[in-house]
């Protein structure tokens, strides 16, 4: 959930920060295959994590990176988003059962 401690940053050094990892991540392991998760709402910075997630969308490739949008799953309900705890940050179990979901859609694309 590279991004989400991030609060103290704008969405563009938040995206620059998650682009310098994809590319260390590359260099050592040359040919890998990166599925990069949306950074999910929060009580902390729910419109810069908004922003820095459009901001991500475009470091996938649909080759060696591919963009995850989780965030879209995790909907507004009540004062909280569903599939987040109390804390309104960390994951539910209903939440981690959406991440999986998600995931496991995705990898016949990532490992064809």
């Amino acid at each position: 959930m590279i991004g989400t401690d991030n609060i103290g940053d704008t969405p563009e050094e938040i995206a620059g920060g998650v682009h310098s990892v994809i590319a260390a991540t590359q260099q050592k392991f040359p040919g890998v295959k990166i599925i990069l998760c949306s950074i999910l709402p929060n009580a902390r910075a729910t419109d810069k994590m908004a922003a820095a997630n459009k901001l991500l969308l475009p470091l996938a490739d649909q080759r060696n990176v591919f963009y995850l949008d989780l965030a879209s799953k995790f909907t507004p309900e009540g004062d909280n988003w569903k599939g987040l705890s109390r804390d309104k940050l960390h994951l539910t179990a209903e939440g981690y059962a959406s991440w999986a979901n998600e995931l496991e859609a995705l990898l016949p694309t990532v490992l064809h």
